[in-house]
This record gives C-alpha cells, structure tokens and sequence, in this order.
C-alpha cells in the first residue's frame, strides 16, 4: 500500500487547487504558501503520475478519471 507522506497530501491539495481554483499559479503558491517553484516541481510530479504535461491536461485527466469510477 502506498503511505501517504507529506508531499503526497500536498499534491492533492495541489491538484484541488488546480481544478477548482481560476487563480494564476503564484496565488495558489501563495494560498499553499509555497514558492512557485515548489508548485512548479508538485505539478511536474501529479504530471509525471498522470502522464500529463499541463495544468489543463490535470484537470482533463482527473475528470476522465472521475466519470471512469461512475
């Protein structure tokens, strides 16, 4: 079973954000109070796992998953 460390609930926190927020990267860096670039580096790994290369690739896949588990 995969442990759920701390980056992990970040990267879900991080994809929630993605999906229901309009905000621009740096404000969701800000509300994460993270750097941009640490939100940068969470979106290339939830990219890497999902096989997708952009923010609007995220919020296609995690629908698509969505309506998979229908």
């Amino acid at each position: 079973a995969l442990e759920a460390s701390g980056s992990q609930e970040q990267e879900q926190e991080v994809l929630q954000l993605l999906l229901l927020s309009d905000d621009g990267m740096q404000e969701i860096a800000d509300s994460l109070f993270v750097s941009r670039a640490m939100l940068y580096r969470h979106v290339s790994v939830l990219n890497e796992k999902t096989g997708t290369r952009s923010r609007i690739g995220l919020i296609q896949f995690y629908y698509n998953w969505e309506e998979d588990k229908k």
